[in-house]
């Protein structure tokens, strides 16, 4: 972060604050975010269209 913060001719407390924003974005999808985006859970309705499932169209 602080070499792109050098390219892109930000001042050394704005690339800090970039830095801490990534890391503390990483730390939330250590923490947090991950499981729930893995969680898996069983829809209200199994059935919920209704009607026979249709068959998915055939590849040659």
């Amino acid at each position: 972060m602080a070499r792109t913060g050098r390219i892109l001719g930000w001042s050394r407390p704005k690339a800090a604050l970039l830095t801490a924003g990534v890391h503390a974005v990483y730390a939330y999808e250590r923490l947090g975010g991950w499981r729930r985006m893995v969680s898996l859970r069983m829809p209200e309705r199994r059935n919920a269209l209704g009607g026979p499932a249709s068959a998915a169209p055939e590849f040659a």
